[in-house]
């Protein structure tokens, strides 16, 4: 048995007490508390309770993630609130920088609305600011307030050429990546426009930064190109900007961008179906950061496919002994063992997988084949269950859970499924061979010669088409 402490809001105790007891049957103990009376502290106070932290917090930043939230409330609840907009600053530059996005988020707001105040005419604070809060909005999903905030806070406001080329780099993500329309030919704009202002003499960014800058928006450009469908010119793109960084930039600078831009390369090698080249760039990828664990895991998956299994799982593993666990890796090391005949390590891999993110479907699909493969038919079909239970209008799923049913002499069950998939892809001819069979078995005769004939109508040069008009003219002769 398990014992549970539940506390509530002053008067909203019968109602939880109420909804607790339609959901566990337990004893009950109940115990009314005095409510603290509530404790007014002028503005005056708040305000030198706000100052004695600030000392406390000097330039600290520990202390200020410790304290921080707090200083920030004796602020707004002082007769000077307008100080309480610095430190919300601060917050949210570190909950931002430390990932902590929807902490971050609390913050948000004042900042966003207060930047002019904040800012002034300094256009580094103006664009630290500005970056934040995409960061924070943009990974908390909100894009159109990200977008608001760069395009009306950034790109209308900056005037310096280095916070502009930023900010057109940005302006180019939203376009071929964040929003939900995309137009790569704007993202390509927005780059050139960058690219002009580092190739201006005149221009006061410094040298190294100008090169490093250029190299970021020629993979930026690179990324346009590849989803404009020319994977050569991106490869092309990134090949120039790893010039730009031998060339100019010393080799123990921007590691980490170093490999990013061969990591590009291998994934549109890998895209274009030329493994080799792939695993090439994915090695050199590797080679510049180590650690990285997604190297691994698309290595992983190109060696995969050029069959060379044992260099797979070996990739995987590396993944994940680099990273917190994620279920691509796990989907991928399942596959893997499934294609090497190790059931039971693909099963496990998968389910492993599923334990990370219960709710993707190719998972519960590939798990479910292998179930199906070795014979464990049961468990097959509620991995099917719960893969449509997620999306229903997948006919492939449906002719899949058909299969099972009819396996399991549900034909019923069978030919409602394999209905369902008919009328999600009415043009598939394998559906209704598959749906005559079960037709056949129902004794359902004139149905299965018309599921048949529409099968040879829709594929007229059936491998099959001599037995399937014997088994036409059967059906004619019963």
């Amino acid at each position: 048995m398990v014992s549970l402490l539940f506390a509530t809001a002053p008067n909203t105790g019968e109602t939880a007490s109420a909804h607790l007891n339609q959901k566990f049957l337990a004893q009950k103990i109940s115990l009314q508390l005095p409510a603290e009376p509530e404790v007014v502290i002028s503005q005056e106070k708040m305000s030198q309770l706000a100052q004695n932290l600030e000392e406390q917090i000097a330039r600290d930043a520990i202390e200020l993630e410790i304290h921080g939230p707090r200083l920030v409330s004796y602020w707004l609840k002082s007769d000077q609130p307008e100080k309480a907009l610095i430190w919300q600053a601060r917050l949210l530059g570190i909950y931002n920088h430390q990932g902590f996005y929807e902490d971050a988020l609390v913050y948000c707001e004042s900042v966003a609305t207060q930047l002019d105040h904040l800012c002034g005419t300094d256009n580094n604070m103006r664009w630290n600011m500005v970056g934040n809060l995409f960061n924070c909005y943009a990974t908390t999903k909100n894009i159109a307030k990200a977008y608001q905030i760069v395009q009306e806070e950034a790109l209308l406001k900056l005037d310096a050429p280095a916070q502009l080329v930023r900010a057109y780099y940005i302006m180019a993500m939203f376009h071929t990546r964040f929003l939900p329309e995309h137009d790569h030919a704007l993202a390509e704009d927005y780059l050139n426009r960058s690219l002009s202002i580092l190739a201006d003499p005149t221009s006061d960014i410094p040298a190294d930064d100008r090169h490093f800058m250029a190299a970021f928006d020629m993979n930026g450009l690179a990324l346009v190109k590849h989803r404009q469908g020319v994977p050569q010119e991106a490869i092309a793109l990134c090949k120039s900007a790893i010039e730009e960084f031998k060339n100019n930039l010393s080799e123990g600078k921007h590691r980490l961008h170093r490999s990013v831009l061969d990591y590009n390369i291998a994934q549109v090698y890998a895209a274009m179906g030329e493994l080799e080249e792939a695993v090439i760039y994915f090695t050199a990828a590797i080679a510049a950061d180590p650690n990285y664990s997604e190297y691994y895991n698309d290595r992983g998956n190109a060696y995969q496919r050029m069959g060379h299994l044992e260099n797979a799982l070996d990739d995987y593993h590396q993944a994940i002994e680099l990273s917190p666990p994620y279920y691509e890796v796990w989907m991928n090391m399942g596959h893997c063992y499934y294609l090497k005949g190790l059931i039971e390590e693909a099963i496990k891999a998968y389910s492993v997988a599923l334990d990370l993110q219960p709710t993707q479907t190719p998972v519960l699909i590939a798990r479910a084949q292998v179930f199906e493969a070795c014979g464990h038919l049961e468990e097959a079909l509620l991995d099917y269950n719960a893969a449509l239970d997620l999306n229903s209008q997948q006919p492939f799923l449906l002719a899949n859970w058909a299969t099972l049913h009819y396996e399991l002499g549900q034909l019923s069950e069978a030919l409602s499924d394999l209905s369902a998939a008919i009328a999600l892809s009415p043009d598939n001819p394998d559906l209704y061979q598959n749906r005559a069979i079960v037709l056949i078995s129902l004794g359902q005769s004139d149905a299965a010669s018309a599921d048949l004939q529409t099968y040879l109508r829709l594929n007229p040069n059936a491998t099959d088409r001599a037995e399937v008009e014997e088994s036409l003219s059967s059906l004619s002769k019963g």
